[in-house]
Order: structure tokens, then C-alpha cells, then sequence
């Protein structure tokens, strides 16, 4: 069994509880979705997974040429998640908006169109993709080209993007894809192709500094608004802008990990692993829950919108959330077949 990289969980665990508290306070809208908290998790949650799919998705051999996924096993472990949890889906939603029968079709249908809560499997099975093809066009020409081949990818997808039509987009995720997750995703398959280099970057003081002073920059300058500004210069500084925080929130994290190895692990930091390794579940079935608990945000709207109120009333429940479906994932692993059918992955 490979050893797990304890830093990367604590940095989707971080993600993860990001996700949910996103959720909840977009439940509760109003001045909620315009604090600085909320924008930064916004900003920040789905691409901090992609970045670490894509780190864990690169694998070399000795020469260090790319070597193409398993791409059977990756559309087992993601895409099985999403059929079985998206059936739940959209009984639960027929049931809450009846007559059943009409509700039902409407809501398969949307999902099958973009309007899927579980988009993101699909967006991480997609990139899976478009990593094999530039693995394979890498082996083929027999030359490191991955920067090249990546970025000719991603302009071969922002073409497609803005010249097909907006259904064919959204049933395909590319606005997702072109506009969040490629490049982060990308950014962790170079990150580990050149590892020596990355790990040095994470602990290199002036580089630390520098990714520091960037993205306070890139903050105050924009103050995540873009408008008014040309749009290549907006799109590209807010890419700028995501990867310098992934990168911080990396170093934070590796830092901790640092700390938590002279000491002894306190709560917190079991507490943030136990949810990066159970993140693929808290993420399908936290949609389920989010709603049975919405209820207690008619008290949250009501009590006023300041961010520090917003978060304390909503930290309390997204840890209720949290817990509910680790106590589903428990139930699923003593099941057999449960846990194959809801995580993709194979019976032990």
C-alpha cells in the first residue's frame, strides 16, 4: 500500500470543510456571497482538488517519460459515484417537487444537460483525458513537451468554447473546465513531473515571499472584481491569482505537517485528515444533508449578514453535515457492495 502524503490530506480536508461552509452560506445569500470569506472559498475549494488530482494523476518510469492512466479504473472510481448518488439525486428532487411522474424526466434530463451537483467527477474524468493525450503525445515524440502540449490543449479548448453553442458547453462541463480546472489541474501534473523543483519552491523562503506578496497584489488590485477590464487581462490575473493561493495554502500545510511531526497530532489535524480521506464522500452525499439542515438557515438570514456571524452560525452546522456522512460512509464500508457502488472502489 503506497504511503499517503499527509500534507495533501490535511489540504483537501481544508478544501473539503471549505465546500460545505461554501454551500451553506450560498443557502443563505444576501450580503452572505459578497463577504471576502465566502469569495475566497469560492475562488479557492474545486481548484485545490483539481490540483491535487493532477498531481497524483502523473505517473513516470525511470526515464521519466509520461505513462498513460488507467483509465478504466479512473471511470469506475468517478464516474459510478456520480450515476449512483445523481439516481438518488433526482428521486429526491422528484419526490420534493411533484406530480413525481413529470418531475422525474425534468430532472434526469438536467442532469444529463450540466445541471449536475456532481459535475466536478465528471470534470476530474474529463482532464484524466486530456492528461492521457498529452502523455501520449509526449511518448510519441519521444521529448519532454509537456508545457507546450498543455498549453496548445488549452488553447484548442478555449476555441471550443467560444465557438460552439452554449448547450453543447454546458453538457460537456467546458466552461468549468476552460475557466477553472484546467489549468490547476495541469499545474499538479507539473508540479509532481518536476518534483525535486517543487518541493524546494515549497520551503524556498524568497519564493514563498514572492508567491505572498503576489497574491496580496492581485487582491487589492482587483478586490476579486474584474470588472471593467479587458477580459484576457482579468482571466489571466485571476489564474495567477488561484495558483498563488493553492500554492500558500500548500506551504501552510506542509508546514503544519512539519510542526505536527515534532509533536504529537492534536485534534484538529486528525480532524482534517479523517476529512481528506473521506472527501469523495462528503462531497456526494453533502448535498443530501445541506438541504435536510437548511431549515436552521431561515435563523441564520435572520440574525443579519456580517461575515463573522454568517461563519459562526454556519461552522457549527457544516461540522453536522460533515459528520453525517461519515457516519454514511461507515455504514456504506459495512455493507458489501455499498462501497463499491457509491466510491468506485473494489472489495478489499
Amino acid at each position: 500500500m503506497k504511503q499517503r502524503i499527509q500534507y495533501f490530506d490535511i489540504l483537501k480536508g481544508l478544501a473539503m470543510f471549505s465546500v460545505v461552509n461554501w454551500h451553506l452560506m450560498n443557502n443563505i445569500g444576501g450580503d452572505a456571497m459578497s463577504t471576502f470569506i465566502y469569495r475566497v472559498m469560492d475562488m479557492l475549494q474545486l481548484p485545490i482538488f483539481m490540483f491535487v488530482a493532477g498531481f497524483f494523476c502523473y505517473r513516470s518510469n525511470g526515464t521519466n517519460k509520461f505513462i498513460v492512466p488507467n483509465l478504466r479504473r479512473r471511470a469506475v472510481q468517478l464516474l459510478l459515484p456520480v450515476l449512483s448518488c445523481g439516481l438518488l439525486w433526482v428521486f429526491r428532487q422528484s419526490y420534493l417537487t411533484p406530480p413525481i411522474c413529470i418531475s422525474l424526466i425534468d430532472n434526469a434530463v438536467s442532469l444529463v444537460r450540466g445541471s449536475n451537483p456532481f459535475y466536478f467527477l465528471i470534470c476530474v474524468f474529463v482532464l484524466y483525458y486530456m492528461y492521457a493525450l498529452v502523455a501520449v503525445i509526449c511518448r510519441m515524440f519521444r521529448k519532454d513537451i509537456a508545457s507546450l502540449t498543455i498549453a496548445v490543449l488549452y488553447m484548442i479548448l478555449v476555441i471550443m468554447y467560444f465557438r460552439m453553442p452554449e448547450e453543447i458547453t454546458k453538457m460537456f462541463f467546458l466552461e468549468s473546465i476552460v475557466l477553472r480546472f484546467y489549468i490547476p489541474f495541469m499545474v499538479g501534473v507539473l508540479c509532481n513531473r518536476y518534483r525535486t523543483q517543487y518541493e524546494m519552491s515549497i520551503t524556498y523562503s524568497p519564493i514563498v515571499y514572492g508567491a505572498v506578496v503576489a497574491f496580496i497584489l492581485l487582491s487589492c488590485w482587483s478586490a476579486f472584481d474584474w470588472i471593467g477590464m479587458p477580459s484576457g487581462i482579468g482571466f489571466v490575473a485571476v489564474q495567477i491569482q488561484v495558483i498563488m493561493a493553492i500554492f500558500l495554502m500548500t506551504i501552510l500545510c506542509r508546514r503544519w505537517e512539519a510542526i505536527v511531526n515534532d509533536k504529537e497530532a492534536g485534534r484538529l489535524w486528525r480532524y482534517f485528515i479523517l476529512l481528506g480521506q473521506n472527501s469523495l464522500i462528503i462531497y456526494t452525499f453533502h448535498y443530501f444533508f445541506r438541504f435536510s439542515l437548511s431549515g436552521l438557515d431561515t435563523l441564520l438570514s435572520s440574525t443579519g449578514y456580517a461575515s463573522v456571524a454568517v461563519m459562526a452560525g454556519t461552522l457549527p452546522i457544516a461540522i453536522c453535515i460533515i459528520w453525517c456522512c461519515i457516519t454514511v460512509n461507515k455504514i456504506i464500508k459495512a455493507i458489501p457492495g455499498l462501497e463499491f457502488i457509491f466510491t468506485g472502489k473494489t472489495i478489499s
